[in-house]
């Protein structure tokens, strides 16, 4: 597995979140005070009922600008960051217009390849989520990142699933369960995700032990990359990877992820700071078909669905 980025970290979160009070979010809401350049006030709108509301993370919104992460209303006029440029088609909840520079983000969303979903954390899921955890605690234990305040934190399924949610519906996560005819099996997060000179994600993901060496792991990574290349128009993905854990580079392998080296105390995990290796490909390194697939292509390719890809 590569690290596990999913602790919650107020580091990760936009900057103006923590100084922006619920009222001013409202006042600049109905026009009486100006969001001043601030992400789409909608959006602070749903993070702070998310926050006070849990049932609020059910609601679905409807597709946002990833520059300024305005929501357009209904009819579409142009981003109010862009007004003048391409303006928003909006079709129900599906996709909107792309910009000259970005794509645009949706949340919920669910991507697939047979038999394999990767798919939201739900409510329904907090019962088989811990479980799943706990069973392979052990085995994660030296992979996990870890809170260097606080190297024993355990974090309650139901926080990560609002941390989770707030942090997708912003475009700054993609956190996902892997689910194999139903049933959750691991995880994969991308995040943090930039977007501007950047448009880089790193990936992170861990697989029950049961299910190493099936494959799951490539395909679920190649759907993510896939995802990230083809509808978010990002440009860099990284996977960073513990010098010692053998199954991980072997699933960056496969991907043909490019070495890039070795950074020196890199993350904190299972206690203490770690070297890791950085594997990285850009969207350059990959044809991508009409379908949007890629690097999940080239996978099938060379490893057909009833051979392991590890």
């Amino acid at each position: 597995m590569s690290q596990d980025s999913h602790i919650p970290s107020s580091t990760t979160r936009p900057p103006d979140l923590a100084r922006v009070s619920f009222p001013h979010r409202v006042l600049a809401h109905t026009g009486l005070i100006p969001s001043e350049g601030r992400p789409g006030i909608c959006e602070w709108l749903y993070v702070a009922l998310s926050e006070l509301i849990p049932a609020a993370s059910e609601f679905r919104p409807r597709p946002w600008c990833p520059r300024c992460t305005a929501i357009p209303p209904r009819g579409g006029p142009a981003c109010p960051a862009r007004a003048g440029s391409v303006a928003w088609t909006v079709h129900g909840e599906g996709a909107a217009s792309v910009y000259d520079d970005a794509m645009v983000h949706v949340w919920p969303l669910t991507l697939r390849d047979g038999e394999l979903a990767l798919r939201p954390l739900r409510r329904r899921d907090r019962a088989d989520f811990e479980r799943l955890r706990e069973r392979n605690r052990d085995w994660l234990r030296p992979w996990d990142a870890t809170d260097p305040d606080r190297p024993a934190r355990q974090i309650p399924s139901a926080t990560l699933r609002r941390w989770n949610e707030q942090q997708a519906r912003l475009g700054l996560y993609l956190p996902l369960m892997i689910t194999v005819r139903g049933r959750v099996v691991g995880q994969i997060t991308a995040g943090p995700i930039q977007y501007g000179a950047l448009r880089s994600a790193v990936l992170g993901y861990w697989i029950d032990r049961d299910q190493a060496g099936a494959g799951l792991v490539p395909r679920s990574v190649a759907l993510v990359i896939d995802h990230l290349f083809a509808e978010l128009g990002i440009h860099r993905i990284e996977v960073t990877v513990r010098p010692e854990n053998a199954s991980s580079l072997r699933v960056v392998q496969k991907l043909h992820l490019r070495p890039e080296g070795l950074r020196r105390s890199a993350i904190h995990v299972d206690g203490t700071w770690r070297d890791h290796l950085v594997f990285a490909l850009t969207a350059e390194e990959i044809a991508t078909g009409h379908d949007g697939r890629g690097v999940l292509a080239r996978l099938h390719r060379e490893f057909p669905p009833d051979t392991p890809a590890g």
